[in-house]
């Protein structure tokens, strides 16, 4: 089991947000997480980089495996590069065909943090990448379903990927993306939208 948390609001000491990782936990019941992640960039450079401060100790102290961040631009990861003493492990953003952000997946794969996908159905962009018609056609062409095209595009990015599904057969269809290749034309064309 691989558990990952966040921390979901900006505080504004180190003392305030050590007592609120602490509290997660003991709410938790566990001694640690595998991944710790500031959920989202606070409202000033600042207050961001104390919230991503006080999740450092978490590695020393055992508490947490690995700790980074999420729905982060390229700005806002270079902040926390030039004045923190861990880089995050992770940067988790919504990435979907038609929703992502090649600026900051290059920054992130430039410096060595992995870039990890939320939504990569597109499910919360609003965006239908299941109905794409260019999807379903290299779908096809690939005896494959749309889905595991969507998915499959994310993993020939470079990027990991977080999905979830309502029926067991759906999640195994996710896990099963790597018994055939985009060629580069369809990673292009998809690239585009």
């Amino acid at each position: 089991l691989d558990m990952e948390t966040n921390k979901g609001k900006c505080n504004e000491t180190l003392k305030n947000a050590t007592e609120s990782i602490e509290r997660d936990l003991r709410l938790l019941g566990l001694d640690y997480v595998d991944l710790m992640l500031v959920h989202w960039p606070c409202n000033t450079h600042e207050q961001t980089l104390q919230t991503y401060l006080a999740l450092e100790p978490m590695l020393s102290k055992g508490t947490a495996r690995a700790i980074g961040v999420s729905n982060f631009n390229t700005s806002e990861l270079q902040n926390i590069l030039q004045h923190a003493n861990v880089k995050p492990a992770v940067n988790q953003c919504q990435m979907s065909i038609g929703k992502h952000d090649d600026e900051t997946i290059a920054f992130c794969q430039a410096h060595n943090i992995t870039y990890s996908a939320w939504s990569p159905l597109g499910g919360l962009s609003g965006i239908d990448v299941l109905g794409d018609e260019d999807v379903k056609h290299i779908a096809k062409n690939h005896n494959v379903s749309p889905a595991q095209v969507a998915l499959r595009w994310v993993a020939q990015k470079k990027c990991t990927l977080v999905t979830a599904g309502s029926k067991k057969s759906y999640l195994e269809e996710d896990l099963d993306i790597f018994s055939f290749v985009l060629s580069q034309d369809e990673i292009e064309l998809l690239s585009r939208k």
